[in-house]
């Protein structure tokens, strides 16, 4: 995704140095070059966060899932209403379960905004037994979670990555009763 995104910026400023290229046309190359940059500064957050060990915890991929949740969703203008525990376990958190999980958060959060017409997401993160739990819930129009078409390539990629990890991804949800979508991941032993 790097990658990709800096060869993008580097087409666009190659486009926007040409002098066949109309002043009009360069305007827009130049506003897709910041929004690039901008996505691959967040792109490259997100790495770090995912790699770094000292993030290892459930209780940092908390803090750092409200946080991004709370950032994205306000661009949106969807109110966040997190709800956690005032401490977690000490679990570790591995860096590919870690990255793979807010992958498949990510996706419910974009589901959120482009398909739900939601004003308001609970999000609630907690541990129970040895199982993480993390539940986004909108307040949305919902669709029909039966019918064919809520099978989705973003909601089967969210339960794929699950199922890789050893997890599971639920998602229910009406007509007119919003969208919940459930995902777990199980964790190792507890540090001591």
């Amino acid at each position: 995704e790097l990658g990709a995104g800096l060869t993008e910026m580097g087409l666009l400023g190659d486009l926007m140095k040409s002098p066949d290229v109309p002043a009009a046309e360069k305007q827009q190359y130049l506003s897709q070059l910041t929004d690039t940059a901008r996505l691959l500064v967040t792109s490259l957050d997100e790495i770090v966060w995912a790699v770094n060990p000292s993030y290892d915890s459930v209780a940092s991929l908390a803090s750092y899932y409200i946080l991004f949740a709370q950032r994205f969703l306000d661009l949106a203008n969807v109110a966040c209403r997190p709800q956690i525990p005032p401490d977690f376990p000490e679990y570790p958190l591995e860096p590919k379960g870690r990255h793979g999980l807010f992958l498949a958060f990510k996706e419910a959060l974009n589901n959120v905004v482009r398909h739900s017409a939601a004003t308001e997401v609970r999000l609630k993160i907690e541990v129970v037994g040895r199982e993480l739990i993390i539940l986004v819930a909108d307040n949305g129009h919902g669709f029909d979670s039966a019918a064919a078409t809520a099978g989705g390539e973003g909601l089967r990629g969210m339960r794929r990555r699950l199922e890789n990890l050893g997890g599971s991804s639920d998602i229910r949800s009406r007509p007119g009763a919003g969208t919940e979508v459930d995902l777990r991941l199980p964790l190792g032993k507890p540090e001591t």
